[in-house]
C-alpha cells in the first residue's frame, strides 16, 4: 500500500488486509469474513454472524450474504463493494455518484446527520448516518436499523467504493463504534 497513517488498533481488532484491492479494515476479533466477485465489482462482508456459502442478496449499498440465523441475512456487519473502471463502464463519474447518493439518498433511508466530506489526494470519501424504519430484504420485512455509510471515489483510477455498516437500531448505542472504527480507520491504496 502507500503512505498510509499508521494507527495501533485496540486489543480487540485485527487489520483484515484485503489484498486484491490493497485496501485493510479493523475488524472485531471473532467476526466473519467473506470475499465475492460478480461481473464488475468485488464484494467484501465483515460480520458479527457466521456467513453461509454463496447465496447472497442485494442491499441499499450493494450485496448481502446468508447466515444461519433465522432471519436469514446476517444484521450486524460492514458490506464493502468496489467497482473498478466505474466510470468507462457507467458512464458517470464515481464522485458524481457519491454525492447524488448522499444527498438524495433511497427514501427508505432516513439521514440521520449531515454529510462529512473529507478529500485525500484522489480519493473523495463521504460518509453519513441513516436510519432506515421499513428495510425489507428479498420480500421479508426486517425491524428498524441503522446505517454508517461511506462513498469514496478514486478520482485517478475511476474507482467507487461503498462501505456500509449496518445492525438492527437497538443494538445502535452499542455497535456506533464499532462502526466507527472499522469505518473511519479503514486504509485504501491510491493507486487501486
Amino acid at each position: 500500500m502507500s503512505a498510509e497513517r499508521r494507527i495501533e488498533l485496540p486489543d480487540e481488532y485485527s487489520w483484515k488486509e484485503l489484498d486484491s484491492i490493497k485496501a485493510r479494515f479493523p475488524m472485531p476479533q471473532n467476526w466473519f469474513f467473506k470475499e465475492a466477485v460478480a461481473p464488475g465489482t468485488k464484494a467484501f462482508f465483515i460480520s458479527r454472524e457466521p456467513i453461509q456459502g454463496d447465496s447472497f442478496t442485494a442491499s441499499l449499498a450493494g450485496m448481502r450474504y446468508k447466515t444461519n440465523r433465522p432471519e436469514g441475512f446476517f444484521t450486524t456487519g460492514l458490506s464493502i463493494n468496489v467497482f473498478p473502471d466505474f466510470y468507462r463502464r457507467m458512464r458517470r463519474s464515481p464522485a458524481a455518484v457519491a454525492r447524488e447518493f448522499m444527498n438524495n439518498s433511497p427514501k427508505e433511508l432516513t439521514p440521520e446527520s449531515r454529510v462529512s466530506f473529507v478529500r485525500d489526494s484522489a480519493i473523495t470519501t463521504l460518509r453519513r448516518f441513516f436510519r432506515s424504519d421499513v428495510p425489507v430484504i428479498m420480500g421479508r420485512k426486517m425491524g428498524p436499523t441503522n446505517y454508517y455509510i461511506e462513498f469514496s471515489a478514486n478520482t485517478s483510477t475511476q474507482t467507487l467504493y461503498t462501505m456500509m455498516f449496518e445492525t438492527p437500531s437497538d443494538k445502535w448505542e452499542n455497535d456506533i463504534e464499532i462502526a466507527r472504527m472499522m469505518i473511519e480507520n479503514r486504509q485504501l491504496d491510491q493507486s487501486v
